[in-house]
């Protein structure tokens, strides 16, 4: 597997790991290649003078300083990092913007900046509640690397995955959206894809279909139905043996009471896959 442009795990420290985070930004050198400042920054637009900044995290940022942070144009890498604005289209101008990161942006709705990003490689999106369109998404064809996540208390409610199918060149997707009788099928076109991880918000039919069509690509979902639920143990046995099953709708089952059950359901999503394989049908 690749090394990744966003670790699997990230987290915002891991950009700003071991690098001062600047009160004022006239205390930013100005050969400074990756620069670390927040919302309360003093004279935030001193950045300006920064000519040879590649990689920026922004911590609360302001509208405003969104206007300032899309002038620089040396950008590479750029975390947006809970921030109440709403206007994201000034970044339409970091035309060398390689990995784009936008965490807990309550008010983000429009990724209409995404098409002119045409360097674009690496995006994380999360906690972005009002997003629910990802069409621009699409357009960002030379993206090989793409998270869409929910927050601890915010769903992503999206609309559709269509636009998804046209990112050939895509090799990581992580997807955590909540979508009423969503399907999976876009995501059959990502011929490139290494990597997917994937929440438990699809039915058993969705993931067994796109396994079918993807058997090379490293998913938990191809691979295990269900995970171990030790927070209670079963009625009846009282063992803790119980099993969540990774699909929707569906029920705990109990690992020795249900034995029956889960191979049932195991033997099913099989056969879909090995039918959707063989067919190439959805």
């Amino acid at each position: 597997m690749k090394t990744r442009l966003i670790p699997w795990n990230y987290t915002a420290a891991d950009i700003v790991q071991g690098h001062p985070l600047y009160d004022d930004a006239q205390d930013v050198p100005r050969n400074a290649k990756l620069v670390a400042v927040t919302g309360k920054t003093k004279r935030f637009d001193s950045l300006l003078s920064c000519s040879a900044v590649e990689t920026l995290w922004v911590g609360i940022p302001t509208q405003a300083q969104i206007l300032t942070v899309a002038k620089l144009h040396t950008l590479k890498t750029l975390c947006l990092r809970g921030t109440i604005a709403g206007d994201f289209t000034p970044l339409a101008q970091l035309s060398n913007l390689e990995i784009l990161i936008i965490e807990d942006a309550v008010r983000l709705e429009d990724l209409g900046f995404l098409k002119p990003l045409a360097n674009l490689r690496a995006l994380h999106i999360s906690d972005a509640k009002r997003l629910t369109d990802i069409g621009p998404i699409g357009h960002v064809e030379r993206l090989v690397e793409l998270t869409l996540a929910g927050g601890i208390w915010n769903r992503l409610a999206l609309k559709s995955l269509e636009p998804l199918r046209q990112l050939a060149s895509l090799e990581y997707l992580g997807l955590f959206a909540s979508m009423k009788n969503g399907s999976l099928e876009p995501l059959r076109a990502l011929q490139s894809l290494e990597e997917l991880q994937l929440n438990d918000h699809f039915a058993l039919e969705e993931y067994a279909k796109l396994s079918g069509f993807l058997p090379h690509v490293q998913c938990d979902h191809f691979v295990d139905l269900f995970r171990p639920f030790p927070h209670k143990p079963c009625k009846k046995c009282q063992n803790s043996t119980l099993l969540q099953p990774k699909h929707t709708p569906s029920r705990m089952l109990c690992r020795d009471c249900d034995a029956a059950k889960i191979a049932a359901v195991e033997a099913r999503f099989r056969d879909i896959a090995e039918t959707a394989k063989a067919t190439q049908r959805w």
